[in-house]
């Protein structure tokens, strides 16, 4: 059977192929380049980036956290920085598919790994795109693009 499905960017919103599963999404290969070269930020760039970021190591603490992370998610830095994520700041992110993932990501060493999640936040669901991309052996970062409303 032919895939009827588009397959989008998580990132741009392009589409970049067809898939066989509704709702799919990959990373185009100019965002994908993107990607790659966000370990190579400093700091102050990637604190300035338009999406959610959020570094860390291989226990799930927090190492640094983006303002635009902060924006989404309603939670100042200061506050949750030192924090394990998946316990004490985003406890709906302990399941396989989401820290399960992270682990996983962790271990096998690959490239950026991308994936929907929806985050359910104090009065309000939010359909994000995830994307893992390694910052060495054990620490990661979490990016957290918001889909547009009605995706």
């Amino acid at each position: 059977m032919k895939p009827k499905h588009a397959l989008i960017c998580a990132w741009c919103g392009s589409q970049t192929g067809w898939s066989s599963v509704p709702d799919s999404n990959s990373i185009c290969p100019p965002c994908y380049s993107k990607l790659l070269g966000v370990p190579l930020l400093s700091k102050e760039e990637v604190s300035a980036l338009p999406y959610g970021a959020i570094e860390l190591d291989a226990a799930g603490t927090i190492l640094s956290y983006n303002s635009a992370e902060a924006e989404l998610s309603g939670r100042d830095s200061a506050r949750v920085i030192g924090k394990n994520f998946f316990t004490q700041v985003a406890p709906c992110t302990a399941v396989s598919e989401f820290q399960g993932r992270f682990l996983e990501f962790l271990r096998s060493g690959q490239g950026p790994q991308s994936f929907s999640f929806t985050f359910p936040f104090p009065g309000r669901l939010v359909s994000v795109n995830i994307c893992f991309i390694s910052m060495g052996r054990e620490t990661a970062l979490v990016l957290v693009h918001a889909q547009p409303q009605g995706s």
